[in-house]
């Protein structure tokens, strides 16, 4: 259980952290936007009690990928834009991929550092690493279009001229829930988000292992 626990702690971390940079982001730009709903539910905090989802944080428990809860507008505040949903939702995508750039960014810096200065700053760019990894995974996670991740807001955003019934609809909540589980059990979604965030991280030198080792038991080595 110990050693259950200090695996957990810096993944943690980094999903309350880096969520909530997410969910705050997304809460702004809908408040920007004229939305008043998530300010009253409290989205518009640092409060991570506010934004954390009971079946995303056991998702992230067993299978190490978890998602926060839902952001809720409410279409009359924001005067019915169809363009609203597609930037407040890419709002906080956007937010992992800044935190990603940024890390990367940091990254190289410690590459050259490290033969110039002549210190052994392996830890630091493996921290570094980790954080990197586990940005442009969440980001990718988020893009896809199942209910109620961000994915699925944007594209029914585009379809829909008033999608309120379809955000707000409990059972194709708990419709999305199921079917992020069915898909990381029964098929290979896992390899594929970290091949693609892998693309991604080769960009500023980075393999990601660190955070894409904890999916070793439902995808075996790679």
């Amino acid at each position: 259980m110990n050693d259950y626990l200090i695996k957990m702690f810096p993944l943690l971390i980094l999903f309350v952290g880096c969520g909530l940079v997410n969910c705050y982001t997304r809460a702004w730009v809908a408040y920007r936007l004229g939305d008043r709903q998530t300010k009253i539910q409290g989205r518009f905090s640092w409060n991570p009690l506010h934004h954390l989802d009971i079946f995303g944080s056991a998702s992230l428990l067993i299978f190490y990928v978890g998602w926060m809860k839902p952001m809720e507008y409410n279409f009359n505040d924001l005067g019915q834009k169809r363009y609203a949903p597609l930037l407040i939702e890419l709002s906080g995508i956007g937010a992992n991929l800044a935190m990603w750039i940024a890390g990367g960014l940091v990254y190289l810096l410690l590459k050259w550092l490290e033969p110039v200065t002549n210190l052994d700053l392996r830890t630091i760019k493996s921290a570094v690493e980790f954080f990197c990894a586990f940005n442009i995974f969440f980001a990718l996670f988020n893009l896809l279009p199942i209910p109620q991740l961000p994915g699925f807001k944007l594209l029914v955003g585009l379809l829909y001229h008033k999608p309120q019934g379809v955000y707000d609809s409990m059972a194709i909540t708990y419709m999305g829930w199921t079917l992020i589980v069915i898909l990381i059990i029964l098929t290979p979604l896992l390899s594929w988000l970290i091949s693609a965030s892998s693309v991604f991280l080769k960009l500023f030198g980075m393999i990601g292992r660190p955070y894409f080792a904890y999916f070793t038991p439902f995808i075996g080595g790679f």
